[in-house]
């Protein structure tokens, strides 16, 4: 099977954009998927954001012999501001790519991040059997394409993708999942080769945190949507009664503290595994979400949850192993923290029934479900 991706953007280690449209092209490729990506770039940001202005192609080698082919055909915005004007510019860019490869090269199937790339593949070739991958916090293609737009992708649409059962409902509701059309839900997965249960005491060696602390950990943006000043509040709250030390992984606007901060900052993503796993618990009060990796990983690396009683979270947290809580109401997430800071008997258990929920949240699992998917959705136009 050969797939052309349609996507937003494609991460590269100065620009490290949409990491999770990499994860699964590259395992899909490992699977024996021919993958082509079409990402076309905006000049404007790379020069905005002063990164490298990416080949119009360019291989990436994702395994020893296993080669994804990238195309980025440049485009001119103008800023964030650029609206309709910016969308039909990358447009342009993915059918004039588009144009070229169908040439020579015959694909079975379109596949795009997110809805509104979804418009973008169906009016890149509206005869393929096309898939989108639905695994926005907030689905807003209604607010940049035309109910015409939307209409011709849908009738194109032989299958869709939901990182979590908050997406398929949304997209219900909006009328996007319409009824008897292929779907499947399949929550974000994980590398388990970089996040894994370690040794705690080793991890705290490595960072030199203390050894005999309880320590929360905080991975994603410094912000509102996220949380991490509503996590420093109930932080400073807790350590009124008990000593909860933190550390906080991301960057933003919002920058943590609080008693008892060991690091407060950005990290080499290859290094976030050891943080998490000299931590004893995970907190995250998101407020919304497609389905989080943050927190997926933190399961995998054995560490109970405390985070939203949003419905984004009901395919990966349970009662077993995460205290679930208003994101926005502070005192319900201090006492959540002074709960899991006061009992490490319940946070083993809890961090066990993690583990145990994320065997079955691995990138590996979860490709090899999306390609039996996929390949029944080529079939189907």
């Amino acid at each position: 099977m050969h797939i052309c991706f349609i996507v937003e953007g494609y991460p590269v280690p100065q620009d490290p954009f949409m990491p999770f449209v990499r994860n699964t092209v590259a395992e899909l490729a490992r699977q024996g998927v021919q993958c082509t990506v079409i990402a076309p770039q905006s000049l404007t940001r790379a020069l905005v954001h002063r990164v490298p202005v990416r080949p119009a192609h360019w291989q990436d080698t994702v395994a020893p012999g296993v080669v994804v082919e990238v195309y980025q055909p440049g485009y001119i915005t103008l800023s964030n501001r650029g609206g309709r004007f910016n969308i039909r510019q990358r447009i342009r860019a993915a059918r004039r790519a588009y144009a070229k490869l169908a040439r020579s090269q015959a694909f079975d199937l379109l596949y795009a991040h997110f809805w509104h790339m979804g418009v973008a593949a169906s009016q890149v070739d509206a005869a393929k059997p096309l898939v989108v991958a639905c695994g926005e916090s907030r689905i807003s293609v209604m607010q940049s394409h035309s109910a015409a737009e939307i209409g011709q992708m849908l009738d194109q649409l032989t299958g869709a993708v939901y990182v979590s059962t908050k997406n398929y409902e949304e997209a219900v509701a909006l009328g996007l999942q319409r009824p008897g059309s292929p779907y499947v839900i399949l929550p974000n997965g994980y590398d388990p080769q970089r996040f894994y249960k370690g040794d705690r005491q080793a991890a705290r060696r490595e960072l030199g945190w203390p050894q005999d602390a309880c320590i929360a950990a905080f991975v994603g943006a410094f912000d509102a949507r996220k949380g991490a000043a509503r996590v420093a509040q109930a932080l400073t709250q807790a350590n009124k009664t008990c000593p909860v030390h933190a550390c906080f992984i991301g960057a933003g606007p919002e920058q943590p503290a609080c008693p008892n901060l060991l690091y407060a900052g950005k990290a080499d993503h290859a290094k976030v595994a050891a943080y998490l796993n000299a931590a004893d618990f995970f907190v995250l009060p998101t407020t919304h979400e497609g389905c989080c990796n943050a927190i997926i990983e933190a399961m995998a690396c054995g560490l109970p949850v405390i985070s939203s009683t949003g419905s984004f979270n009901d395919d990966i947290l349970t009662p077993e192993n995460s205290i679930r809580i208003d994101p926005l109401d502070v005192p319900a997430l201090t006492r959540a923290i002074e709960t899991l800071a006061a009992d490490p008997d319940a946070r083993a258990a809890m961090g066990a029934a993690s583990l145990a929920k994320a065997r079955a949240l691995t990138m590996q699992q979860r490709v090899q479900d999306l390609r039996a998917f996929l390949e029944q959705a080529a079939a189907r136009r």
